[in-house]
């Protein structure tokens, strides 16, 4: 049977002639196509409304919200509870890891019932396909092979097969939408998705006036991901613009006079969306999706000017060279952009920059080693946290985090997993989806929207993590399965039009599916429900282990998840329960070595899953420490310092406190060797009392005291350089704060003070010259909190002079609040937290530009200190908060509130009757009636 001219529906040899049965034919294949469009284009819309919006476990609330601060305005909490599905999966949003699997299941299902039935073989209808499908499925195949031998190569299917799935979901997503969605559908569905960004847009501009804060957290998510949809549907609304001027143009005058208000209703919605979008996008303060969007409008202004419009023949190159010479000058504009903000003195501007060019960096190294076949998909996640991980050491202020699941460009990411081959298809797939719809579609205001929406994918992801995520695969197949739906051929009768008729295939109805082909739809759908309920009990229970031998090895694995981050950290989780059960039973500290009663199997299971990830991933922060201590669990130093000796050589982990500590402790580790260790752990580490129990055993010892002496010599040296040499990346200045420590123990206060002071300075002056070796913050808020501390504590201890003033009497308290203030900053800089959208420096850096929205335990002591600082001060400005803080968060209620507050101002109370009664400040009398209080303020 000869196939159509179009490729897409046959009809049979026996059709009927007569009118009636022509008619009832007819309306048969247009009841199909009606069902398959409101089908295909209710899921797409839900689907990407799933992707976009919903969430799952906890869902958004949290922190305040939770704990009773205010939260949320009544009318979003409904409208995010209402978002939130009541399953309980270990992440907030987990459940959009599994929309693309849901929508193409769903798809799959709509079209394998909905399709009409033909005879043709898969071959021939590939055969057939457009030239837009035919790529799609070439390159994604192609893709696809080259993924699973690189995986296969490099032993990775474990942690790539999501990867896989993945793709493998998101091409057969586009290929279905490309080949069975009515093209008629388009215009309802690019306008759903406008709609759709809006309405998401319009949420988080709500959320974040009702917080007060700056940024956006609510609906889509975190601010990277919220300003890349932005990105794209700022770019699809001016591409829809710039169309609709173009139509326009080439409309005759006398129809041009006569506007069509619906028309005008629909660009005016267009108009506002796009502009709510872009003024959000704005806000993001993004720089790569702000690319990302302006290269998108721009594409479609290039692509205007290069086809001209009724008047093509006139200019023609005239029009092409300004393209060529455009094109040019946006690409070095860009250059220079980039050039300057790498180089720029702001700290926030410069780092993130110059960490993608160490990304770049280290990724050009992994190319060059592995070029043809990469280290495997979603694999970066491995190799890349344990090449940044002796830069981590170095710059915690740089790479921040402790895990690289990307390289902040996702075509170079590409490459390194996959191989060059493969990577190169893989960013031609977008950039030759583009270039056929453009080519072959109708230029019509939703085809233009399209091309504008993929590319400010393309190139965003060129600086950003957004497809490394759920959210924006969904967006990126959809957009590349719609413009390959209208690049099918299209009618000669409407092959010259350029009004707003959305492109059509030349059969007026849907393309045909044999019998084999709705047998693998439903497997398709079958094959994405077990996706969907595997990845269900991953993120619901993600730390059960499944108990398999490979090779006559044990092995313990978690559920695999569709991410290989989430399958490493559910594997760390589920070590750290492992270890945890080995030594409930034990009474020693867990530095010690003996341990005297073990849980033999817990022990065991620990022992392989530590093993595991230190095969595979040591750069991971806690990885080796953990390993090394289940290794002395097990009675093994001789294996545990052989595991600990290399952390701190290869720099692996060599300021965790943690791996300094045990290495401290082994047997016949010399006392200079300790010292050395507890140096290493301050530079990213508080001093705390397993440090401080080491530093006291060695402290009188010679050879401490002389090494101890060079190092204080040493730093002295580095002081008088400007600005701060390279040495820094050594912990030399560390020996300072030892030297304050050791002061203060020997009872020297004043002196101890007057070193730990100048221990904050130097950490201070790193921050100032913007010093790529900046110490962590955890080691910034000790030097200032240490401070505060022993200021306080010297003015207990000092006998008020009969004489002195008020302000006299009080000297060390106002230095004591700037130091532990100062600690807050440190603090909250290495928390998430969100910058207020009206700031108040003259209030403070904390609660004046930003407030905290994580709330460790280890910070609680730090809370409660300052709030009593604060009450000593007669400063109670948003006392409230810092008394919150340091409560358990459920404790969070205004009566837990008032007690600890009042329990604060007896103490503040305490302090300050040791003054003589002339001598106590104004507000003595307020702190006596606060003290006092028992109803909530």
């Amino acid at each position: 049977m000869a196939a159509a001219p179009d490729g897409h529906a046959e009809r049979s040899a026996c059709e009927p002639a007569d009118a009636t049965g022509r008619w009832t034919h007819e309306w048969t294949a247009r009841m199909n196509d009606r069902r398959l469009s409101i089908g295909l284009t209710g899921i797409v819309l839900a689907m990407l409304s799933g992707a976009t919006l919903l969430y799952s476990g906890v869902g958004p609330f949290g922190g305040a919200a939770a704990g009773g601060l205010g939260g949320w305005h009544p009318l979003l909490a409904a409208i995010a509870r209402a978002l939130t599905l009541p399953i309980a999966t270990s992440g907030i949003s987990d459940v959009r890891d599994v929309m693309p699997f849901v929508g193409l299941g769903c798809a799959a299902l709509v079209v394998a019932l909905a399709a009409p039935r033909m005879d043709r073989s898969l071959w021939d209808s590939y055969g057939a396909a457009s030239p837009g499908l035919r790529w799609l499925i070439t390159t994604s195949v192609l893709i696809l092979v080259a993924g699973m031998a690189s995986a296969w190569a490099n032993d990775s299917m474990y942690l790539s097969r999501g990867w896989l799935l993945r793709f493998a979901a998101g091409a057969g997503w586009a290929w279905l939408l490309g080949r069975y969605l009515p093209g008629r559908a388009l215009r309802s569905a690019v306008g759903g998705m406008l709609a759709l960004g809006a309405v998401a847009c319009g949420l988080a501009l709500a959320h974040r006036a009702d917080l007060g804060v700056r940024y956006f957290s609510w609906p889509i998510g975190t601010l990277t991901i919220t300003a890349g949809l932005a990105a794209v549907w700022s770019a699809m609304a001016g591409g829809w613009l710039l169309a609709r001027r173009q139509t326009a143009s080439d409309v005759k005058p006398n129809k041009a006079e006569q506007p069509d208000p619906a028309r005008r209703l629909i660009g005016l919605c267009v108009l506002v969306a796009g502009g709510i979008a872009a003024y959000v996008l704005q806000q993001s303060g993004r720089r790569a999706a702000m690319l990302g969007c302006l290269a998108g409008v721009a594409l479609i202004v290039a692509f205007r000017l290069w086809i001209g419009g009724a008047v093509a023949s006139r200019g023609r190159l005239l029009r092409r060279g300004l393209v060529m010479v455009a094109g040019a000058a946006l690409l070095g504009s860009a250059a220079w952009y980039v050039q300057r903000e790498r180089a720029s003195g702001q700290r926030e501007r410069a780092i993130p920059v110059a960490l993608r060019f160490g990304y770049l960096r280290l990724s050009g190294e992994l190319i060059r080693a592995q070029p043809l076949l990469g280290v495997g998909p979603d694999m970066t996640v491995v190799n890349m946290t344990n090449a940044v991980a002796p830069l981590r050491a170095d710059m915690p202020q740089v790479y921040h985090g402790t895990i690289d699941a990307a390289v902040h460009n996702e075509w170079v990411q590409a490459a390194v997993e996959l191989g060059v081959p493969a990577g190169v298809l893989y960013l031609a797939l977008p950039i030759g989806s583009i270039l056929i719809a453009l080519r072959r579609a109708a230029i019509t205001p939703d085809v233009l929207a399209l091309i504008a929406g993929l590319a400010a994918i393309v190139v965003t992801e060129a600086g950003s993590i957004t497809l490394r995520g759920p959210m924006m695969p969904p967006w990126y197949w959809t957009m590349l399965g719609l413009l390959i739906a209208v690049s099918r051929p299209r009618p000669t009768s409407d092959s010259g039009s350029a009004g707003d008729q959305p492109a059509r295939s030349s059969s007026t109805h849907s393309p045909g599916m044999s019998a084999t082909g709705k047998a693998i739809g439903l497997a398709i759908a079958l094959g994405c429900a077990i996706v969907v309920h595997r990845e269900y009990l991953g993120a619901t229970a993600d730390s059960v282990l499944r108990h398999t031998r490979e090779a006559d090895a044990e092995k313990f694995e978690v559920v695999g998840r569709l991410f290989s981050e989430k399958t490493i950290l559910a594997r760390f989780r589920a070590a750290e329960q492992a270890l945890a059960s080995a030594q409930a039973s034990s009474p020693r500290r867990t530095g010690d070595l003996a341990y005297p009663e073990i849980n033999a199997e817990a022990l065991r299971r620990a022992a392989l899953l530590w093993g595991e990830l230190y095969e595979e991933i040591p750069g991971l922060a806690g990885v080796i420490e953990n390993y090394a201590r289940t290794l002395l669990l097990a009675r093994k130093p001789t294996e545990a310092r052989f595991v600990l000796r290399r952390a701190i050589e290869e720099k692996l982990d060599p300021y965790s406190a943690g791996v300094n500590v045990l290495y401290a402790r082994l047997p016949e580790t010399p006392p200079e060797e300790k010292y050395r260790c507890v140096q290493r752990a301050l530079r990213a580490s508080a001093l705390d009392d397993e440090l401080a129990g080491i530093l006291g055993a060695i402290a009188n010892l010679p050879e401490v005291v002389q090494s101890l002496a060079c190092d204080l010599t040493d730093s002295g040296k580095m002081v008088l350089t400007a600005p701060f040499d390279e040495s820094l990346d050594r912990p030399t200045m560390e020996a300072v704060r030892i030297k304050a420590y050791l002061l203060h123990e020997a009872g020297f206060i004043r002196d101890a003070i007057g070193m730990q002071r100048y221990a904050a300075s130097l950490y201070r002056r790193l921050e100032t010259e913007n010093s790529p070796f900046r110490r962590a913050h955890a080691a910034e808020v000790d030097a200032f909190e240490r401070l505060a501390r022993w200021l306080l504590e010297s003015w207990r201890s000092n006998e008020i002079p009969g004489d002195a003033t008020a302000d006299q009497a009080m000297a060390p308290i106002p230095g004591a609040l700037e130091a532990i203030r100062a600690a807050e900053r440190y603090a909250v800089l290495g928390l998430p937290h969100d910058r207020l959208a009206h700031p108040q420096p003259e209030l403070g850096f904390v609660f004046g530009e930003v407030m905290p929205t994580a709330f460790p335990e280890r910070l609680r002591p730090l809370w409660r200190f300052s709030a009593l600082m604060h009450l000593l001060a007669g400063k109670d400005q948003f006392i409230d908060y810092r008394v919150y803080f340091s409560l358990p968060p459920e404790q969070w209620t205004p009566q837990a509130m008032q007690r600890e507050m009042a329990a604060l101002a007896r103490e503040a109370v305490a302090e300050l009757t040791r003054l003589p009664v002339d001598r106590r400040p104004r507000y003595f009398a307020g702190l006596q009636a606060l003290a006092n209080s028992t109803t909530p303020r």
